[in-house]
């Protein structure tokens, strides 16, 4: 049964290639030809047949750069010396220095200019001389002997002289700020000598400062116009040198 199935499959391939190779032209209608030579032949005039492809479109030129305009000064506010635009934002503003009695006759002005800001006054002390002592004691013989206590004990203890109110007594030490005379104290009450007190032998003079976290322009402004009743003082930025100005 399947070799009879081969033999017709092979059998009708073999009619197929006849009729379209036109062996069968006798016999039946020839197969049509599927490169349809007859429609070339009914074609007018083909050479005239021209094939055209789009024009291109035409460039648009870059537009030229612009160059940047060249960077202008900032103007400079008459009144600090600073740029416009560093006034007109918040900053940090100081006057001063002061003493004790300089402040005190412009306490009044300042408060007054300042309504409804936030400031404080700051004091800072210079120039004192502070003397870590011991004593009186009830006799230079007894200064000698705690003298020499303290020589042993590795601390380095003068005599007092040319201080009536202070002899017989002894000095462990002269600093220019309070701070330091006390941190020595302390240092020597950790060893022991717990009797040593801190004098004030050159009071200092104190420097007195208003600062003023952030004006804005409007009042460093104000601030400047009062210079003639601030002694003299103008508004400068937080921690600028003073020292012209004590």
């Amino acid at each position: 049964m399947l070799r009879l199935l081969v033999l017709v499959l092979l059998l009708a391939n073999l009619g197929y290639y006849a009729w379209t190779a036109g062996h069968l032209q006798g016999l039946v209608s020839r197969a049509p030809d599927p490169r349809e030579p007859e429609r070339l032949q009914r074609q007018v005039r083909p050479e005239i047949v021209q094939i055209e492809t789009a024009p291109a479109s035409p460039r648009t030129p870059a537009p030229a750069a612009t160059p940047a305009p060249a960077p202008q000064e900032e103007p400079a506010s008459p009144a600090s010396g600073l740029p416009a635009s560093a006034v007109a934002a918040a900053a940090c503003l100081e006057i001063g220095p002061y003493t004790e009695a300089e402040y005190a006759g412009v306490q009044a002005t300042i408060a007054q200019a300042l309504q409804g800001v936030d400031w404080s006054v700051q004091r800072e002390e210079r120039g004192g001389v502070f003397l870590v002592y011991l004593g009186k004691y009830p006799s230079r013989q007894a200064l000698l002997r705690r003298q020499e206590e303290l020589r042993a004990a590795g601390i380095r203890a003068e005599e007092v002289r040319s201080s009536p109110d202070l002899e017989p007594g002894l000095s462990l030490g002269r600093f220019t700020s309070r701070d330091g005379a006390e941190r020595r104290a302390l240092e020597l009450a950790d060893r022991g000598v717990r009797a040593a007190r801190v004098l004030t032998i050159t009071p200092p003079a104190v420097r007195v400062q208003v600062r003023i976290p952030a004006a804005d322009a409007a009042l460093h402004g104000r601030l400047d116009s009062l210079a003639p009743r601030l002694q003299g003082r103008r508004a400068s930025p937080c921690g600028a040198d003073t020292n012209a100005r004590t």
